[in-house]
């Protein structure tokens, strides 16, 4: 049988191009593996905060953790992460990412962030508050002790509140960072997205409308009871397009907000001395 054999010119190249990728191979393991070794050791050496909350607090949340990680005394330190109520109830959190933190800061006012934890949570975990830690008796029986000192920061989760409760939360743990007060909302009042401050009265308010010439004599007034997180203007966004909606058809505002109970002061914002609407 006759012998095939590859023209000369063919040996030379198919060598050429199999000890440039060979050399290819020899690099890209050579850089990657030893970067991809140095950043695992990195990561074990820092203790991973984990923050479980409403994913409409997520976009504050998310500011806060890009602005501290820079921080000197925080990188290299510290991780941060969080994980959402939605993503919890589409199963996108894993045991393990919950088991593996230092430290935990939940929102027990979602039911399903308390079920997943309580499932999830080693005893000895360290877990603080950041709202309704009395809902969270699952965890409280399985012997997991709640910190609450947080909540009064998140009660109102501004950027300068959530950022002050982190440093708060280091510091408790034994790192070294100043922290200021939160900023606390009233119990009740009056907003408007352009105003500079919380009304307490009608009164208050009535005559900051008339001044800032939003107030339309020949227009009737619609009152807008919500939460009072729609307050922060990063929060609000939807509340304020709406009062800019009305006011241009010429409709008077009125935005409340307030805890139970609620008819007390839906009554005193929504209602004249006479009882009735204003």
């Amino acid at each position: 049988m006759a012998k095939i054999s590859r023209p000369p010119f063919v040996n030379d190249l198919f060598a050429q191009y199999f000890s440039l990728w060979m050399g290819f191979i020899c690099i890209f393991v050579c850089v990657l593996f030893p970067l991809t070794i140095s950043t695992v050791q990195a990561d074990t050496g820092r203790k991973k905060i984990a923050m479980v909350i409403m994913a409409g607090d997520s976009v504050v949340v998310a500011r806060v953790f890009k602005e501290i990680e820079q921080l000197p005394g925080i990188a290299g330190k510290y991780s941060f992460s969080f994980y959402t109520d939605r993503e919890i109830r589409s199963n996108r959190v894993k045991k393990g990412q919950i088991q593996e933190s230092d430290i935990v800061l939940a929102d027990f006012m979602n039911k399903g962030i308390v079920d997943f934890l309580a499932s999830n949570l080693k005893k000895n975990s360290k877990v603080y508050s950041l709202r309704c830690a009395y809902l969270a008796d699952k965890l409280k029986n399985k012997g997991i002790n709640l910190n609450t000192q947080t909540e009064e920061y998140y009660r109102s989760a501004t950027h300068e509140n959530v950022k002050n409760l982190l440093f708060l939360v280091l510091s408790r743990e034994g790192g070294k960072f100043s922290y200021g007060k939160p900023f606390l909302l009233p119990k009740s009042g009056i907003f408007h997205p352009d105003a500079p401050n919380i009304f307490s009265t009608f009164g208050e308010y009535i005559k900051w409308y008339k001044k800032s010439a939003k107030y339309n004599p020949q227009g009737f007034w619609v009152g807008i009871h919500t939460f009072s997180n729609s307050v922060l203007k990063e929060r609000g966004k939807v509340e304020a397009y709406m009062i800019n909606s009305l006011e241009k058809e010429g409709i008077n505002t009125l935005s409340v907000f307030g805890r139970p109970p609620y008819h007390k002061f839906l009554e005193e914002f929504f209602l004249d001395k006479q009882g009735k609407p204003r």
